[in-house]
Order: C-alpha cells, then sequence, then structure tokens
C-alpha cells in the first residue's frame, strides 16, 4: 500500500532480531529486506532462549548473527538517524546494579565483535578459514 499511493519514502523500519524468529525468518533476512527496499531505520537489537518459543527480549549474545547484522549495517552505509536500540531484559529476575550494568556491556561487545567480523569479510571478500 505505502508504494501504491507514493508514501515509501515517507518512513523506515525498526527492525526487532527477536520478532524475525518468531515469525520463522532470520534477523538478517529481515535486515536485507528492508535494507534492499531502503527501509531499513533502526535495529531493536535482542534475541530470545531458542527453547522457549516466545519474546523474552535477550540481549544478542551470539557473534555469528551479530556479524551478519552489521554486514547489513555496512552494506546500508549505517543505519543513521536510526541506530541500535538495546531494550533487552536479563534472562532471570534481577535487578542488580552490577548484572544491568555487564549485561548490556556484553550485548553491545557481541556487536562490536560482528561489526568487526563483517568488515573484515567485506573487506577480503570471502570467509576466511579458522584454525583451531
Amino acid at each position: 500500500m505505502a508504494r501504491k499511493y507514493g508514501l515509501i519514502n515517507e518512513f523506515k523500519l525498526n527492525i526487532e532480531c527477536n520478532h524475525a524468529t518468531l515469525s520463522g525468518h532470520t534477523c538478517h533476512h529481515e535486515l536485507e529486506t528492508a535494507r534492499i527496499n531502503g527501509l531499513l531505520g533502526n535495529i531493536d537489537a535482542n534475541t530470545r532462549e531458542a527453547q522457549t518459543g516466545w519474546d523474552t527480549d535477550q540481549f544478542l549474545t551470539d557473534v555469528g548473527e551479530a556479524t551478519l547484522v552489521m554486514m547489513s549495517v555496512i552494506k546500508n552505509g549505517g543505519i543513521a538517524p536510526g541506530g541500535f536500540n538495546f531494550d533487552a531484559k536479563l534472562q532471570r529476575e534481577n535487578a542488580d546494579v552490577e548484572d544491568l550494568f555487564i549485561a548490556r556491556i556484553s550485548g553491545m561487545d557481541t556487536v562490536a565483535r560482528g561489526l568487526r567480523n563483517a568488515a573484515k569479510i567485506l573487506e577480503v571478500g570471502y570467509l576466511l578459514a579458522i584454525s583451531p
């Protein structure tokens, strides 16, 4: 409808990685779909426990997934004026300030590692062999 009525350039999408998996897609798939259509606006960078099957809003800790996410961001030329939203919660009921701080650092570190990996992959043009 947005294309039909000439509104496609009037908005961007907020892609939530966890909602992608809940709908049977990967976060990378939804980011690439948004990017290819010029609609990538923001990333809600959270995930879930794969065993539960519902939205638990956990921090992204999978470096492989973060690498694919950041490849989409790089190919998009960034996501300004949007960005990353780290609104995830702790896995367990805990309001300890130190735990909250460490959890957010872990999520941001995962995204940073993904960025470094994605930049290297795009620079070299292929995945490097990983030795044990």
